[in-house]
């Protein structure tokens, strides 16, 4: 049988695998996106070249086949022996080629014909959450378009967000310029005299609130790792002084912090729900005021208050006072039929 001999195809594949393999750092997300696409039409064409040059040896085969049984029969009716009628020969079993649905990376349309990409909404459409856009069936994580207060109200204008897919669920991400490291926090003694003012991404805040209420859940992580500065509020002999807080999206003065009901006026952390708090006088471990590292933190999940705007501290003004702190993206679930 003759030799399958070597492809400018299969040559490409490995320069291609060569080239991935010996890159350095981290592509750009639209890089990652052209070169999956590129693996994957390579892996098809490989698929049907192997598939072409087994059909091709089984029609060589074939013919062989029918030359012989044609050569067995012509000595049977010499001999004068019956020979059983012949059975048709099966066809090839071809390798499987991979559905490209709507799964693959950057939504490429497939060339299957029965396993077709879902549609995108109808023309003058858009979906009012990455849930809505899971439902349609899309699965991949990436940039899309969402209007979530009903298309054609145009009470507010649709923006992009990211949309995470990929695990079950549709949720929606929005981030923000704060987003991606801790904020380092010190020389700022007074109260409140340090300001953080979030700004998100491409979202103003009546944007984000059409989003909020259009979702079924939303969340937001916050923390603070503190030492020698209060969360809240500092004990003095008589009363307190309050430190610090945050602005909810309505404008609403918030002194309660990630992993407990948000509030005005508690005061409270995640630390104070199950006792741990590093002294119990205390609602929080930074409240404290220890000399050594100390953290509270956790998720703000109502979405009323929800993101937040601003944060306020102070009490770091001392050269062992200190803060870092940390505000995670808005990530929102679900519909919640609004």
């Amino acid at each position: 049988m003759q030799q399958l001999q070597p492809t400018g195809l299969v040559l490409f594949v490995g320069l291609l695998a060569t080239f991935t393999g010996q890159s350095s750092g981290q592509p750009a997300l639209g890089e990652i996106y052209r070169l999956n696409g590129l693996q994957s039409d390579l892996q098809m064409d490989t698929f049907r070249h192997v598939g072409k040059l087994m059909n091709d040896q089984y029609r060589r085969l074939d013919r062989r086949l029918k030359a012989i049984g044609s050569r067995i029969r012509r000595a049977e009716r010499d001999l004068g022996v019956d020979s059983p009628p012949d059975e048709p020969l099966g066809g090839p079993a071809f390798p499987n080629i991979p559905d490209e649905g709507p799964n693959n990376i950057g939504n490429r349309p497939g060339n299957i014909p029965d396993k077709p990409v879902p549609s995108p909404p109808p023309v003058g459409q858009i979906a009012r959450t990455c849930d809505e856009i899971y439902r349609m069936g899309y699965r991949n994580d990436n940039e899309y378009v969402i209007d979530p207060d009903g298309q054609g109200l145009r009470t507010v204008p649709e923006f992009n967000v990211r949309c995470e897919l990929s695990r079950g669920e549709g949720v929606t991400i929005v981030g923000h310029n704060y987003e991606t490291e801790p904020v380092f926090v010190s020389g700022y003694e007074q109260p409140g005299s340090f300001q953080l003012q979030i700004r998100y991404t491409n979202a103003d805040f009546e944007q984000l609130e059409a989003l909020t209420q259009a979702s079924a859940s939303c969340e937001q992580y916050i923390k603070i790792v503190c030492m020698g500065a209060v969360l809240f509020r500092a004990q003095l002999r008589r009363g307190h002084r309050d430190y610090g807080w945050w602005i909810a999206r309505d404008g609403t003065r918030m002194m309660s912090w990630g992993g407990v009901p948000s509030s005005p006026d508690s005061g409270q952390c995640a630390c104070d729900l199950d006792g741990s708090c590093v002294n119990s006088h205390f609602k929080c471990n930074c409240d404290s005021n220890n000399k050594f590292w100390s953290e509270d933190s956790g998720f703000l999940t109502d979405k009323r208050y929800l993101p937040v705007r601003m944060v306020y501290l102070g009490d770091t003004g001392g050269t062992k006072e200190k803060s870092w702190l940390t505000l995670g993206e808005l990530r929102c679930k679900g519909f919640s039929g609004e």
